[in-house]
C-alpha cells in the first residue's frame, strides 16, 4: 500500500480503506471531530495531513516545513 500523502486528497472510500474502518466508523469520526472531512458535492473529501493526524497525533512537531 502507497504512504499517505499529507497534501494529497482522498475521497471517502479511500480513507475508510488506508484506516481499516466501516462506515459507520467514518461517519461517527466526521460527527465526533477526531476526523476532518469537507463535503464537495455531497461527497466527503479528506486531506491526507487529516488522515496522518488520526493515527499519530504528535505528527506536526516532526513535520518539515
Amino acid at each position: 500500500m502507497a504512504p499517505v500523502l499529507a497534501n494529497e486528497i482522498y475521497t471517502a472510500e479511500e480513507t475508510k480503506s488506508l484506516l481499516k474502518i466501516s462506515r459507520s466508523t467514518f461517519l461517527r469520526l466526521i460527527k465526533k471531530g477526531a476526523l476532518h472531512a469537507r463535503k464537495v458535492g455531497g461527497q466527503y473529501r479528506i486531506l491526507g495531513e487529516e488522515i496522518i493526524r488520526l493515527v499519530k497525533p504528535n505528527w506536526h512537531q516532526y513535520k518539515k516545513f
